[in-house]
């Protein structure tokens, strides 16, 4: 089976690029549903000046399938490529995916520095709930490009890192979840984070999915802390301040001497700015 996709010309000129960009993409997607990408091409007959025609050939198993399987396999191969294009896949354009109904696109695609799955919902009810949900947010506003989180997305370990493997969602426990959010974030994350976006996107059934958008944050406004730790054995400590940073699939803390450097330079800042404030001119007396 063979889909054929329009999109622009890259940039630079460059045809390698966008294959290769296509090839990377739509790979994992087809491979979820037990299809494989035979080739990808420029046609062009189809191609201009502003358009990029690129033939997708795709090795699908038939038997016991019918024809709207093969149409939905090649429409969701569309769908990605319009989503991404030959661009960069970035926090906005998954964003985006995810608040359009297609976050079961994101199957097979990797987690990373900006993007984390979460399969089950956090339960606002307990102090442990509470605190892992801002420390979800706070390790991306303390990240350089903020982040994206998925709940009721499903991730599974690879040797490379993770991978997401399923979109189901999950049945909301409240119907305010998206004020709960925001009060939870409220009460426990300091200073408060700009600009976050919390969006419930309906999906099968009564399940849905709660798409955390966390844009970049102002490097002033850093270090953002947590009222509230989970500590190695796993205890919570309400009293606790905790500062997490997102690494890749991963999370690290804060160090002591990274915060000691902080407040250093910030305090040296304001000594600075004191004693700027404090010159008076000198004034020069005549005879």
């Amino acid at each position: 089976m063979s889909v054929l996709y329009f999109g622009a010309w890259p940039s630079d000129g460059e045809e390698e690029n966008p294959l290769h960009s296509v090839s990377r993409l739509v790979a994992p997607s087809l491979d979820h549903v037990g299809a494989s990408l035979h080739s990808v091409e420029i046609e062009d007959g189809w191609s201009g000046p502003e358009v990029l025609a690129v033939r997708l050939r795709l090795r699908i198993p038939w038997r016991g399938r019918t024809l709207d399987y093969l149409f939905a396999v090649g429409e969701d191969v569309l769908q990605l490529c319009d989503a991404f294009g030959a661009a960069e896949i970035t926090r906005d354009s998954v964003a985006d995916l995810v608040r359009g109904g297609c976050a079961g696109l994101l199957v097979g695609q990797a987690e990373g520095h900006w993007l984390d799955a979460k399969s089950e919902e956090y339960d606002l009810t307990s102090t442990r709930g509470k605190i892992s949900l801002a420390q979800a947010v706070a390790r991306f506003a303390n990240a350089e490009e903020g982040g994206l989180i998925v709940v009721g997305a499903k991730a599974k370990k690879i040797p490379d890192g993770e991978v997401i493997r399923e979109v189901r969602g999950i049945v909301p426990r409240h119907s305010d979840t998206r004020a709960r959010y925001l009060r939870v974030l409220d009460h426990h994350l300091y200073p408060p984070a700009l600009g976050i976006r919390i969006d419930l996107i309906p999906a099968e059934g009564k399940r849905a999915l709660i798409a955390i958008d966390i844009p970049p944050q102002p490097e002033e406004q850093k270090p953002f802390l947590v009222h509230g730790a989970i500590t190695a054995e796993g205890e919570t400590e309400g009293a606790f301040i905790s500062i997490v940073q997102r690494r890749g699939e991963g999370s690290i803390p804060i160090t002591a001497p990274m915060i000691h450097s902080t407040l250093a330079a910030g305090r040296a800042l304001l000594r600075g700015q004191t004693t700027h404030k404090g010159d008076r001119p000198r004034v020069e007396e005549s005879d």
